[in-house]
């Protein structure tokens, strides 16, 4: 299967909405060429159909704290394991969503979180990489999704 952006932005929307209560404005969303990006957290799913993508998820440390401490109940002051813990499985859940909406069955990897100051991602340079940047309080959430022959 070709990957198709809008099954996972549809997913990542309802995630928020379900676990977090919070409506994520419709995306920006366009074609990524810059060979890298910066975030303070990210969470990477692989998938495997007949194409293979990586589906990305970026966030500011306030935004990953604020979604953590309304997800979980607790005060979070920020860098705790549960905030890393709980933005791998908000991406995991939302690939998961995608999956059902879209009708097709593809495999996904367990996501991998990464937290640090304005940690860099290298792109792929021979991938087609899409970005969707939604807003979250004036804060933007990303999204990319990197395979070689995205379908819009």
């Amino acid at each position: 299967m070709k990957f198709k952006i809008f099954p996972f932005l549809d997913g990542l929307q309802r995630t928020f909405r379900g676990m977090a209560g919070v409506t994520l404005e419709n995306p920006k969303i366009g074609e990524y060429n810059e060979p890298e990006f910066f975030s303070d957290y990210t969470c990477s799913i692989g998938l495997i159909g007949i194409e293979r993508a990586s589906l990305i998820l970026t966030l500011s440390e306030k935004v990953a704290t604020e979604i953590t401490s309304m997800i979980t109940g607790k005060v979070l002051s920020g860098g705790e394991k549960i905030i890393t813990d709980t933005i791998g499985e908000l991406l995991n859940m939302a690939v998961g969503v995608a999956q059902k909406l879209s009708g097709e069955k593809f495999d996904f990897s367990l996501p991998v979180s990464v937290k640090g100051k304005s940690h860099q991602i290298n792109v792929i340079k021979d991938k087609r990489t899409f970005r969707a940047i939604f807003l979250l309080n004036g804060e933007e959430i990303c999204l990319y999704l990197t395979n070689s022959q995205i379908m819009e």
